[in-house]
C-alpha cells in the first residue's frame, strides 16, 4: 500500500507543527511572568515572530533564517528571564 503522505511534504508539516507550538508557548508564557504589559507585548511580539521565522529554515537561506530569528528572540528570552528572577 502506498502511503497517502507525500514524503517530500513530512519535514515541513513536522516543522509548522512545532512552530505552532512553540507560538502558543510565547503567547501563553508572557501571560505567567511578572513583568509590566508593554514588556509582555514585547516579549509575545519577538517570541512569536521569532518562531514564525523558523518555517524557512528549509529554504536557501538557512543561515540568515538563523540570524534573523535569533536576533529577534533576544527580547523574548530577557523578558522570559526576567520573569523568572521576579517569581524567584
Amino acid at each position: 500500500m502506498v502511503s497517502t503522505i507525500p514524503q517530500d511534504h513530512l519535514p515541513s508539516r513536522v516543522c509548522y507543527s512545532c512552530v505552532f507550538r512553540w507560538l502558543l508557548f510565547w503567547h501563553q508564557f508572557a501571560e505567567l511572568v511578572l513583568i509590566k504589559s508593554l514588556h509582555k507585548r514585547i516579549m509575545q511580539f519577538s517570541g512569536i515572530v521569532s518562531m514564525s521565522t523558523g518555517c524557512f529554515l528549509f529554504t536557501g537561506n538557512h543561515d540568515m533564517v538563523i540570524n534573523i530569528s535569533g536576533l529577534l528572540a533576544i527580547p523574548a528570552f530577557a523578558g522570559t528571564f526576567t520573569g523568572l528572577y521576579k517569581i524567584k
